[in-house]
């Protein structure tokens, strides 16, 4: 009984197929049990993507890259969530437990990786400055979204910011600064502080930034340049909202001031406002101004 040998498929054949499959993790899972060959080809597929919400989540990671070091360099893409951080961080503090960026296992995790390229993050209390030196790990950050995270203190955000040089793409939903000294004084001290390097931003999205018109005061001041900014997205859901928002001349001068310091090397600006069929008019009115 005679046994044909399959023709081996050439390695930049095997990643030209990969890259057509590499949004569905279980497709590259099935590749690697073709053989080894595929499995070693598809391992920064698998592995450029990790999501964090729990510690022991942290821990079985740490153990994975302990036992291949190689596989944290695959990593660019890191989604955090902290859940709900109203009710948790409250627990914890009760506790007297660390918060989830703060605990051994979650620092240990994020150190080891040092090619991160893209962050997320959902639902993030930042109080600690150790909080905020866990994220300054990322050196590398291209891409930053931020979702429902709340800040203690001005200096918190910028700390953040000042690791991320090479940062060209921020998308920003509900961030909030919390301050004892006074709203106001936000706006101001987020625009006059220079960064030592200016971050040359390429893609800005906002959504509901109602709640927290001094971010157009931060994008404006000396923390970004903007001289290559040609993507810009506003959002907002349905207005009024309830979150008090400011009155309609005060929103649109801010919307105004900040498209009129951009709006020359803008290629793509888009406005969105979703909105109930009911209050369409008013809502109009509303983001329009006097």
């Amino acid at each position: 009984m005679k046994i044909r040998l399959m023709t081996p498929i050439p390695p930049d054949l095997v990643l030209e197929i990969l890259t057509y499959i590499n949004e569905c993790r279980d497709d590259l899972r099935a590749c690697c049990l073709v053989c080894r060959a595929w499995r070693r080809l598809a391992q920064p597929f698998i592995f450029s993507e990790l999501s964090l919400s729990l510690e022991s989540h942290s821990h079985s990671w740490n153990q994975k890259f302990a036992t291949y070091p190689h596989l944290a360099r695959y990593v660019t893409r890191l989604n955090l969530w902290g859940g709900n951080w109203g009710e948790a961080d409250a627990l914890l503090l009760l506790e007297n437990q660390p918060r989830f960026l703060e605990r051994p296992a979650t620092v240990e995790l994020l150190r080891r990786l040092p090619n991160i390229t893209y962050l997320k993050m959902n639902d993030f209390f930042l109080p600690s400055e150790r909080e905020i030196e866990v994220l300054c790990h990322f050196t590398r950050l291209e891409w930053l979204k931020m979702y429902e995270v709340v800040f203690n203190e001005t200096p918190a955000l910028l700390n953040l910011m000042s690791q991320s040089v090479n940062l060209k793409v921020l998308h920003i939903k509900d961030v909030e600064i919390i301050t004892h000294t006074g709203e106001d004084l936000i706006g101001p001290a987020l625009h006059d502080f220079v960064d030592a390097v200016p971050k040359r931003l390429r893609n800005v999205k906002l959504q509901d930034p109602t709640a927290s018109l001094y971010i157009f005061s931060w994008l404006s001041g000396g923390v970004f340049d903007l001289s290559d900014l040609t993507d810009l997205t506003l959002s907002w859901g349905c207005l009024p909202t309830n979150r008090h928002p400011p009155l309609p001349g005060e929103l649109s001068s801010y919307v105004d001031s900040f498209i009129s310091i951009v709006s020359a090397g803008i290629k793509h600006l888009r406005l969105h406002i979703e909105m109930s069929e009911l209050d369409a008019k008013s809502n109009i009115n509303y983001m329009l101004g006097e």
